[in-house]
């Protein structure tokens, strides 16, 4: 937890309850509705980058601008050139609230894109309509990561409004393309603005945890993501001896990579959850229209946790 002060001549002391603490949490409480009502406009404007097919997280980064600028606080932008959006780049956000000195600086880090919604038929409710039921909220979204990124603007904004100020900047990070490698998002602002983010500087990332927030993570395992095309030769299911199925010898390497990388990497470490290593095949390309046709290319893919 941070200490605050007031802004205004008349500081409270440690042994007053905590007025300052009260008041903001009395603000957050009052919004309840509102914050809710933001996660409602955010899940029907998808964010999905042009990797998942999409148009990119500008919509949603207009939404978000003119939202904290109407809060009075200012934003400052990191875009990434991404020529495959319309907009011609990637929106990537600062919004900062000035403490008593610049450093070190607390950040808090969320990223606005999401992954695709996937079959609607497996969803009970429309994925990019959010539908607050039972004391939830429904959406492709709304947890990874608009639920960070809500309260994270929502904390800053009641600072803000309580006339507080914290004893060092603290400042939000909104990027872009968290969910398809982070090239326009992090990692662009990153190598762009090294002076940003200090070497003793707190960064948090509210992408995960448990319902009610004791979790804390301190390490993040490696991540690889692994293409895999398999060449075979396409045939007619009736005559296998002319060809070679690539769907086949996918199938094979996938149960051999799985049983030998998990052999290579067997350690463990309480630290991580689950502590070992992880090795999942994940994405699988369309090979071929018609059920009796044997396959002549299979393009897979690994996801790597390390």
């Amino acid at each position: 937890m941070i200490s605050c002060r007031r802004t205004n001549e008349h500081r409270e002391s440690d042994m007053s309850g905590n007025t300052d603490l009260d008041k903001v949490l009395g603000l957050l409480e009052g919004w309840r509705d509102e914050m809710v009502q933001v996660q409602v406009e955010l899940v029907k404007r998808p964010a999905l980058g042009p990797d998942n097919g999409g148009a990119g997280e500008w919509e949603r980064a207009r939404y978000l601008e003119q939202l904290v600028r109407g809060w009075g606080l200012s934003v400052e932008h990191l875009d990434a050139p991404d020529e495959r959006v319309a907009e011609g780049t990637r929106p990537n956000l600062v919004v900062r609230l000035a403490g008593d000195k610049t450093s070190p600086a607390v950040w808090v880090m969320a990223h606005m894109d999401v992954v695709p919604a996937g079959p609607e038929s497996e969803w009970k409710t429309p994925p990019f309509e959010a539908v607050v039921k039972d004391g939830r909220i429904f959406g492709r979204g709304v947890e990874d990561n608009q639920q960070g990124l809500v309260s994270s603007l929502f904390a800053l904004r009641a600072l803000k409004e309580a006339n507080v100020t914290p004893p060092t900047d603290v400042a939000l990070l909104l990027v872009s393309d968290e969910e398809t490698g982070n090239r326009y998002g992090i990692e662009y602002v990153l190598e762009n603005r090294p002076d940003l983010v200090g070497p003793s500087d707190i960064v948090v990332v509210p992408d995960s945890g448990n319902s009610d927030g004791t979790m804390l993570e301190v390490a993040e395992k490696t991540i690889l993501w692994v293409k895999f095309v398999i060449e075979g030769k396409q045939v007619h299911a009736s005559m296998p001896q002319l060809g070679l199925n690539a769907h086949r010898v996918s199938a094979m390497l996938v149960c051999r990579l799985d049983e030998e990388l998990r052999k290579k990497f067997s350690g463990t470490d309480p630290v991580f959850d689950p502590p070992s290593s992880t090795f999942e095949p994940t994405k699988r390309e369309a090979n071929v229209d018609n059920v009796n046709t044997i396959p002549g290319k299979e393009v897979l893919f690994f996801d790597c946790r390390i």
